[in-house]
């Protein structure tokens, strides 16, 4: 009789083992999710910052610690929050996230594209031939972090860093003859026959290396 006691008690002690790991299973498997939501979260909160301090733009920030809060809440005591205080924080981090990601983006794609329509790139052509190929290649770029779907932090400090020094450029580089700037005006937004440009015109275009931002294409009946 003795004997089966202690064997109930030994089962029942490794029952209650296993019952212990599967526990704490359960709450690493939970905390893994919520650090990798943190992760994911944090990751944002750098690039908002990055726009807040090299713009002028506001976001809101104040969603980011409700889920961490909340998890801490449920954890005092020392207490085990169940699976669905892990999961509603884990979905007020992703909340979080989401809703900084989508206000950053919005704010940074509106200043970066007033900034790029404020360039004086009519000058473009007034740049020495080294010179006009590095500035249309950070044009390029910016015009590409400009409308990044995947913004980084380091996106926005490369941002500012080329857009000042294009910018320096072209302020920098002399006024565009009037008579390319009237050629210019006409050719955008339009669609011109090749009659409808001098034979000046087009020397000009070729003069001032424009020639090869110019497409023709035969009209067929």
């Amino acid at each position: 009789m003795d004997k089966a006691s202690i064997l109930r008690g030994e089962v029942r002690r490794l029952e209650l083992g296993q019952q212990g790991e599967q526990q704490a299973q359960r709450v690493r498997q939970r905390l893994q999710a919520v650090r990798t939501a943190l992760g994911q979260l944090g990751n944002q909160l750098r690039v908002a910052r990055a726009v807040i301090k090299e713009t002028d733009r506001e976001i809101d920030l104040s969603s980011a610690p409700a889920g961490l809060n909340d998890l801490a809440r449920r954890a005092e005591g020392g207490a085990l929050p169940s699976d669905s205080a892990f999961n509603a924080a884990k979905q007020k981090i992703d909340k979080a996230a989401a809703s900084i990601r989508e206000a950053t983006h919005e704010a940074w794609h509106t200043w970066a594209t007033e900034q790029l329509d404020a360039l004086p790139t009519n000058r473009l052509p007034m740049l020495k031939q080294a010179e006009l190929a590095q500035a249309r290649e950070r044009l390029t770029e910016l015009r590409k972090i400009a409308s990044s779907a995947t913004l980084t932090a380091s996106d926005v400090g490369i941002f500012t860093n080329k857009f000042q020094q294009l910018s320096d450029d072209l302020h920098q580089a002399p006024d565009v003859p009037a008579e390319l700037l009237s050629v210019l005006d006409r050719l955008t937004g339009r669609t011109l026959t090749l009659k409808d440009l001098a034979d000046e015109e087009i020397h000009l275009l070729r003069r001032f290396s424009i020639d090869h931002e110019i497409e023709l294409r035969r009209r067929t009946s």
